[in-house]
């Protein structure tokens, strides 16, 4: 990712696999790109971004220096179970 704050940068490294798609308009400008890569890596992509960003409360995860955070000055993760598990 770039240092740019307003924008991000993929670059995909040895990919196992891709597929790149645009729309052109009339005037020939791209109005859209799409690059299709494997969903694992785009998990691994989106949970990087995650941590980098400390989006943590937007996905429903710990925040500031609660256990499970990645501030947390213990280094505790915690593995949270459902209260009433399906059986």
């Amino acid at each position: 990712m770039g240092s740019d704050q307003m924008n991000v940068f993929f670059e995909l490294t040895w990919p196992r696999e891709f597929s790149i798609s645009k729309g052109i308009t009339r005037d020939g400008v791209i109005d859209n790109l799409a690059v299709k890569i494997p969903a694992d890596f785009m998990d691994d992509i989106a949970i990087a971004w995650i941590k980098k960003r400390k989006l943590q409360v937007a996905v429903g995860g710990p925040v500031g220096n609660e256990c499970g955070s990645p501030d947390c000055p213990l280094g505790v993760r915690v593995l949270f179970l459902p209260l009433n598990p399906l059986k």
